[in-house]
């Protein structure tokens, strides 16, 4: 699945799972973590690898912070002047 903005705004936990990992097809081994909780899905970046014959995770951070940045309009300094997915 190719995580842009649209698909990373629709992906949403299947009924019954709390914790849920998409990676993107193009970009083998990064991902979007999907997890429960409280009440809320959170949505992570994540890059998973390989190391000493040991598969790791790595967070990159919230995937919420691209919509949280910019709110008021401005671009300057925001992570949406910088970064398009």
């Amino acid at each position: 699945m190719k995580l842009d903005r649209k698909t990373v705004a629709r992906l949403a936990l299947p009924a019954g799972k709390s914790d849920v990992i998409v990676f993107d097809e193009l970009l083998p081994g990064f991902g979007l973590r999907l997890r429960r909780a409280g009440g809320q899905v959170r949505k992570s970046w994540i890059v998973q690898y390989r190391r000493a014959g040991r598969s790791r995770r790595l967070l990159l951070g919230s995937a919420e912070v691209e919509r949280r940045a910019g709110k008021d309009g401005s671009k300057e300094g925001s992570r949406r002047s910088r970064h398009r997915f």
